[in-house]
């Protein structure tokens, strides 16, 4: 996927598969650089998901696995950008009728 989301949606799911030599410890989420949330029991190339719900804003999420050998490794960071607010034109007047229109874009979910 790019490495910048444009979306209206607010719950994500994200789908994270770790592959390691080694036994796997934990599969964390990171959001904007904090932890948010982890997985303790991992399964090796199994893939895990995690949901999470963002508001407005401009998001960086990358997560991260931990094998028992205390090896790390971290995914690519992904930028969202949520906007929920509709994006409203008017348009005045009409040439039929003299009259205002409005055109609202929504994305319903």
């Amino acid at each position: 996927p790019p490495s910048t989301n444009y979306t209206t949606f607010q719950n994500i799911t994200f789908n994270f598969t770790a592959t390691d030599d080694q036994l796997l410890i934990n599969v964390s989420l990171y959001v904007e650089g904090v932890l948010n949330q982890t997985d303790l029991s991992p399964v090796n190339n199994t893939p895990l998901v995690f949901l999470l719900t963002l508001g407005d804003g401009d998001w960086d999420v990358y997560g991260s696995a931990t094998d028992n050998a205390s090896k790390s490794n971290v995914t690519e960071t992904r930028r969202y950008v949520i906007n929920t607010t509709p994006y409203i034109e008017f348009i005045t007047p009409t040439e039929a009728n003299d009259s205002l229109v409005a055109i609202l874009f929504l994305t319903l979910t």
